[in-house]
C-alpha cells in the first residue's frame, strides 16, 4: 500500500534542501559576480549602473537574461574617449532589483528614463540589443526629448518561438522550478546556450565569466525573464504601430545568420517603420554582434552620435 504521508514528507524534504542548495548557489554566484557600478535609489526601485568616462552620453540597454556588463566588455570598450557611458542593469537583471510590472515596456523605459533624470543627462544615444531595443523604441516614444539617437543591435521586436504559451504552467510550478531546479539546469547549460547565441561564429573567450552570465541563473532574474515572456510579443505589437511617430535618427544592425532575431521580422521590418533610419546588415553574422564585431558597433555608435552625418526622414 502506498504510503502517502510518508512521500509527502520526502517531497517537502527533498524542496527544503533544494531550497537552501539555492540560498547557497545564489551567494556565490553574487560573490563570483560582484557590482562594478553605483547603486541609484529610484521610486521603489534600486538601479545598478556603471556610470564612467565624459562626453556624450550613451546609454545601453541590454537584452534578455543579461546585464550592462554585457556592453561593457563589447562595443563600449571600443569608445572610451569622448563619451560618458551609462551601462544600465534593467529592473529585474544583473544587480538591478525587481519593481512591480518590470515584465511592461512601459516600465522598463520609464525608469531607463529616470535613471538619465537622475544622473542629469539631457539627451543621450541609445545603444541597445534584442530585447533591449524594444524598451529604446518605449523610451524614444515617450520621452523624445531624452533620446539624441538610437543604435538598435539584433533588434528584437518581434518573436513568435520564443515567446508563446510562456504563462501556460501554473505560477506556484514556476516558483517552485525557480528556487529549486532552474539555476542548476541554467548553469550546465551554459555552454549550449551561449553557442547558440554566437552561432554562427564560436563564443567571445572566457564570455560567461567576464560578463557575469551567471547572474541570470538566480531565481530572481529567471522569473522577471518568464514574465516578460508573456507580454513581450502583444506589448511590442501594440507599440510597433507608434513607430511612425519616432523622430530620433535610429541606425539599425542586423544579422542574416541570427537565429533570435529574424531580419526580415525585426531589423528590416523596424527600418520600414521608422522614418529617419538607416539599416546596416551583417552577412554571415549571429546574435551577438556587439561582440562578435565590436568595433563595428562602436563606429555606428560613434557615427549616431554625430548631428551631421544623420539623414532627413525618408
Amino acid at each position: 500500500m502506498i504510503d502517502l504521508a510518508r512521500i509527502a514528507a520526502w517531497a517537502l524534504l527533498g524542496v527544503c534542501v533544494g531550497l537552501a542548495a539555492n540560498c547557497l548557489l545564489v551567494s556565490a554566484l553574487e560573490i563570483l559576480a560582484p557590482r562594478r557600478g553605483r547603486i541609484v535609489r529610484l521610486a521603489k526601485a534600486r538601479l545598478h549602473a556603471e556610470v564612467r568616462g565624459q562626453g556624450i552620453p550613451i546609454l545601453y540597454l541590454h537584452g534578455a537574461q543579461s546585464s550592462g556588463r554585457e556592453f561593457a566588455i563589447g562595443a563600449a570598450q571600443f569608445l572610451e574617449e569622448g563619451f560618458l557611458h551609462v551601462l544600465m542593469d534593467r529592473p529585474g537583471h544583473g544587480h538591478s532589483s525587481r519593481v512591480r510590472g518590470q515584465e511592461s515596456l512601459a516600465v522598463q523605459a520609464e525608469y531607463a528614463a529616470k535613471l538619465l533624470e537622475h544622473l542629469e543627462i539631457k539627451r543621450a544615444v541609445i545603444a541597445a540589443h534584442a530585447e533591449g531595443a524594444a524598451v529604446a523604441l518605449r523610451l524614444a516614444l515617450e520621452r523624445p526629448e531624452l533620446v539624441r539617437a538610437l543604435v538598435l543591435v539584433a533588434p528584437l521586436i518581434h518573436s513568435r518561438a520564443r515567446r508563446d504559451g510562456a504563462r501556460m504552467a501554473p505560477v506556484w510550478l514556476v516558483w517552485l522550478w525557480a528556487h529549486t531546479l532552474a539555476p542548476w539546469a541554467w548553469l550546465a547549460g551554459t555552454g549550449l546556450r551561449l553557442r547558440a547565441k554566437f552561432s554562427p561564429q564560436p563564443p567571445a573567450p572566457k564570455f560567461a565569466a567576464r560578463s557575469q552570465d551567471g547572474l541570470g541563473a538566480r531565481p530572481s532574474a529567471w522569473l522577471a525573464d518568464w514574465r516578460a515572456r508573456g507580454r513581450f510579443s502583444s506589448e511590442c505589437a501594440l507599440q510597433a504601430s507608434r513607430y511612425p511617430q519616432i523622430g530620433a535618427y535610429a541606425l539599425i544592425l542586423s544579422a542574416d545568420r541570427d537565429a533570435f532575431a529574424d531580419p526580415q521580422e525585426n531589423g528590416r521590418a523596424l527600418y520600414g517603420a521608422l522614418p529617419r533610419a538607416e539599416l546596416v546588415m551583417a552577412p554571415g553574422m549571429g546574435h551577438m554582434l556587439h561582440h562578435v564585431r565590436a568595433q563595428a558597433v562602436a563606429a555606428a555608435i560613434r557615427r549616431a552620435a554625430s548631428l551631421e552625418q544623420r539623414p532627413a526622414p525618408r
